[in-house]
């Protein structure tokens, strides 16, 4: 298992942790693309994944998670010959998918991020101060 593969695989145990995750673009900035997730986005995330070297994105600004299923992968060989027939997807990129959860309907449905490397962290960030924050 490669380094990008061993990535995937611990985001994606991280979010099976919850019974529950919802996810939202956080920002786009300096070509990186950083998406939170948590139980509860109106007060705080717990898991940051950041696509670096972002060339090309397909998605929602907000979705919610399957924490059932892995939520994070590499797209299949038929997705990145489509998409990059498509999007012209520059050599040296890496195209992820990510798989949200209602749209069941819709076979082989997932958002796409073409990105050269990905990083996450997992701490609980809060975007409010606490109770204990303010009484100091």
């Amino acid at each position: 298992m490669d380094k990008l593969e061993q990535t995937i695989l611990e985001i994606n145990t991280f979010v099976r942790k919850d019974l529950w995750q919802d996810f939202k673009v956080s920002a786009f900035e300096y070509g990186s693309l950083k998406i939170v997730g948590g139980i509860d986005l109106s007060s705080n995330h717990t898991i940051e994944i950041t696509f670096i070297a972002t060339s090309f994105m397909e998605i929602n600004y907000t979705w919610m998670t399957d924490t059932s299923k892995d939520m994070l992968m590499l797209a299949s060989d038929e997705e990145n010959l489509y998409l990059n027939a498509k999007y012209q997807i520059e050599e040296g990129y890496t195209l992820f998918k990510i798989i949200p959860e209602y749209f069941e309907e819709q076979e082989d449905f997932g958002f796409f991020v073409a990105a050269k490397d990905i990083s996450f962290k997992t701490e609980k960030v809060y975007y409010f101060p606490s109770k204990s924050d303010t009484d100091l």
